[in-house]
């Protein structure tokens, strides 16, 4: 079983992570965490050849779009796309900081400088569905609030081009609201979709409690 793990930017997923891995959960024989960096260079560059050939029939548009944030968000999901072949099916796969679905997100709250507007189905129609996807929520004025904090207001696109509030407010939104469409379409394709609410970080620990436990339930079916 493949999971991945999405949200806004500073939503807390880096946070679960760490209490995934620092908690004993016995996860040498019921979790796997897969990282970006585990598969061959080779299987990435075929990986990767697929995705765009098959985008070439499905969504030529965005192939032949010149804009760089377009080709970062399908150069980012394309090499993660080893992650599912390498898959074993009895096991449960978390993919850490390596699933096809968060560079979507990514591109459209801090890279899309050009407002680019994507086939979210199209795309989606593509890629590969996880067997189940956590979706980490949390109001969008707090989570840009915590984006704030942790040093990423003036930062966007490539990490040089600075933004105000109200610009920073608004493409958070549009994640949100990406992130709702996303979840219809996942549950669409039969996709087990557990949702989380982070808007208190303080409650990281119990939140990842009730998390391991959704994800050992599903893992044993």
């Amino acid at each position: 079983m493949i999971v991945e793990i999405i949200g806004l930017p500073s939503v807390g997923k880096s946070s679960i992570m760490q209490n995934l891995y620092c908690k004993d959960y016995n996860a040498q024989d019921k979790i796997r965490f897969i990282g970006g960096k585990g598969c061959k260079l080779s299987t990435k560059i075929v990986a990767a050849l697929s995705f765009f050939i098959k985008l070439l029939f499905t969504y030529p548009k965005i192939v032949f779009n010149i804009d760089k944030s377009v080709w970062w968000m399908l150069t980012k999901i394309s090499y993660r796309l080893c992650n599912y072949k390498n898959n074993i099916k009895q096991d449960l796969c978390v993919l850490n900081d390596a699933g096809v679905l968060m560079p979507i997100i990514t591109f459209l709250v801090q890279r899309n400088k050009n407002s680019y507007v994507i086939d979210l189905h199209k795309i989606v129609a593509a890629l590969p569905v996880p067997d189940l996807v956590v979706f980490i929520e949390s109001n969008v004025d707090t989570v840009v609030k915590r984006y704030i904090n942790r040093g990423g207001i003036l930062r966007h696109g490539a990490r040089d081009i600075v933004i105000d509030n109200s610009e920073l407010c608004g493409k958070f939104l549009l994640g949100h609201n990406t992130l709702l469409k996303l979840k219809e379409l996942l549950i669409k394709n039969k996709c087990i979709v557990i949702t989380v609410d982070n808007n208190n970080e303080n409650k990281y620990f119990n939140m990842t409690d009730i998390f391991i436990k959704e994800l050992a339930s599903h893992g044993s079916t």
